[in-house]
């Protein structure tokens, strides 16, 4: 704002002449030279600092959200068959797979050759230390003491098959396999409470497996 020199000298010069100070003539000079005044808006305290801990710290979450984990159910079946071994990496998933096929291939066909009573084809499933240990007449007595009924008599490897090895085993049902070594396997059925039923063994002989026959004390 611009202002008459005139007006200003005669102001200065009459407060001179009463005694006036400076600083009143300041005041007078500055309502003819008023600049705008620059407005600030006043911060609040606690909203700054409110401002500043919401930046510093993260708003808690409140309950968390559940993740639901899936397990594959061959790789439990794999873990169960070799829970046994005491070296697991002696079967890989690879071989669980390939032995279980061969295995259950295996029942299959015995299956059939028992409702045939076929026992020339039964003994290619057989190994061969199982046909020696049963075709002793000793052991075949063994074997028949242990039979419930007790008028039935074992003379022969063929009566073992169709008195022992048919009714013991005819309308099994195998789940699963278990590991007893790299080259020994239980054909099992597996319960609902998770207790097993060992119908068959296998031993692998000249990379083929083949039925085992359990000896007698």
């Amino acid at each position: 704002m611009k202002f008459n020199k005139s007006i200003l000298f005669i102001t200065f010069f009459s407060l001179f002449c009463t005694g006036c100070n400076l600083d009143k003539f300041a005041f007078i000079t500055s309502i003819f030279q008023k600049k705008p005044a620059t407005v600030t808006n006043p911060v609040n305290e606690n909203q700054q600092q409110a401002n500043l801990k919401g930046q510093e710290e993260p708003v808690p979450v409140t309950g968390q959200q559940e993740v639901e984990i899936q397990i594959d159910p061959l790789e439990e079946e794999y873990q169960r068959s070799i829970i046994n071994l005491d070296n697991k990496n002696d079967v890989t998933r690879e071989d669980f797979s390939k032995d279980k096929t061969a295995v259950l291939t295996d029942i299959s066909d015995l299956s059939n050759i028992m409702e045939t009573k076929d026992y020339n084809n039964w003994l290619k499933f057989i190994d061969p230390q199982s046909i020696k240990y049963y075709s002793n007449p000793s052991n075949l007595r063994k074997a028949q003491n242990k039979l419930p009924n007790k008028r039935l008599q074992l003379k022969s490897l063929s009566d073992y098959f169709n008195y022992v090895f048919i009714p013991s085993r005819q309308r099994s049902q195998v789940d699963e396999i278990r590991y007893i070594s790299k080259d020994s396997i239980k054909a099992v059925h597996v319960k609902q409470d998770g207790s097993i039923v060992v119908y068959y063994y296998f031993t692998k002989v000249d990379g083929k497996w083949l039925v085992h026959l359990p000896e007698l004390e």
